[in-house]
């Protein structure tokens, strides 16, 4: 995921990015 999926997703950066992958 990037900025521009995360501004899609409703901008979360890295929550949405990463949901539970950390």
């Amino acid at each position: 995921r990037t900025v521009a999926t995360a501004v899609t997703d409703g901008y979360r950066p890295c929550r949405t990015c990463r949901p539970a992958a950390a």
